[in-house]
């Protein structure tokens, strides 16, 4: 509290400081007085604690020492109101969780960065942080937006498309990006200027129009999105195939008494799932998930992978299971 206090007031208490060294140097020059003399008087003096003149003063040292008294008044005064003003209305509340959160930023890495906290930005942030994600959001309007102190999320007010903002959010030390705003251009802006900073960051974009997916995805963009497309597709399927979208629905919402979902990568598996095939690690089982997909180290996705299909460096399972089973995947994972 101490250097908030200092650093806000700061000039409030350098203009004490002058009024201290005016007055030693004027009633020195005033009154003949010594440095320790001039001093001692000019702190009773501002301080009005009543004690007596040290040397009878002049006409000309009265008017010095009123003067003195009248403006130490006003800046002690000035000074006393913003303190208590800054204390009790919340805002020195306000500057320890900024800084504290600049603390937090400086010491994360490998999270997620969410540009915009709109319709899109807000359920996809919901998301990361039920899959137990660290997430930066920025968003440049938040009023009205009661989760700037929430523990589980941190939230910087400013422009995404500006690289001071990028830079405050970690972006050189980030794993993703995810470029949320209700605005083609900004998108493209924010994955030109991430992807410069940070060649090898994840960005994920945005997009509201088909025109606009080439430029993002050629400006640096891993993936583009287009959420109207996707509900349309999704409304589709409903009618076409809607047994088959109630369980994927069912996989997607991750209901604790429901199926979950889950990526495994080759380095996360325990040395000795190393080099196995699919079929010795199904009869190994992985604690009773089911192994539904294999993403190759060329990228290619396999569905239902042959048994035959060799575990290797840079490859990555995808596991069906429960939650209890995931959970026990996941415990397996990091022992």
């Amino acid at each position: 509290m101490g250097f908030l206090l200092f650093y806000r007031f700061r000039y409030y208490l350098f203009a004490i400081l002058g009024i201290v060294l005016l007055g030693t140097v004027g009633l020195c020059a005033l009154e003949g007085y010594s440095i320790i003399d001039a001093f001692y008087m000019t702190l009773i003096t501002i301080s009005t604690v009543g004690f007596g003149e040290v040397e009878p003063l002049s006409p000309e040292g009265r008017l010095f020492v009123s003067g003195m008294i009248v403006t130490s008044f006003v800046i002690i005064g000035v000074a006393a109101a913003s303190i208590s003003s800054y204390v009790l209305d919340g805002y020195y509340r306000e500057d320890l969780f900024k800084q504290q959160k600049r603390k937090i930023l400086a010491a994360m890495k490998d999270h997620v960065i969410v540009c915009g906290y709109g319709r899109v930005g807000s359920q996809t942030v919901e998301r990361l942080l039920k899959g137990n994600h660290k997430v930066v959001v920025i968003e440049k309007n938040i009023s009205g937006i009661i989760f700037e102190r929430r523990d589980d999320l941190l939230i910087i007010q400013g422009d995404a498309t500006q690289d001071e903002t990028l830079a405050e959010a970690g972006i050189e030390k980030a794993h993703t990006l995810i470029a949320a705003l209700p605005s083609d251009a900004d998108n493209l802006f924010v994955v030109v200027s991430a992807h410069t900073i940070n060649p090898s960051l994840n960005i994920v974009s945005r997009a509201s129009d088909r025109s606009s997916m080439k430029k993002i995805r050629n400006a640096g963009a891993n993936h583009v999105i287009m959420p109207d497309t996707l509900g349309g597709e999704y409304l589709a399927q409903l009618v076409v195939q809607p047994d088959l979208m109630e369980f994927i629905s069912m996989i997607s919402q991750q209901a604790d008494d429901m199926v979950n979902l889950e990526e495994v990568g080759f380095n996360s598996l325990p040395d000795g799932f190393h080099y196995k095939t699919i079929g010795q690690l199904n009869s190994d089982s992985l604690t009773g998930c089911t192994i539904i997909g294999f993403r190759k180290p060329s990228g290619e996705i396999e569905v239902n992978p042959s048994p035959q299909t060799e575990v290797i460096p840079n490859s990555k399972l995808f596991v069906l299971g429960t939650k209890d089973q995931i959970r026990k995947l996941n415990s397996l994972l990091k022992n």
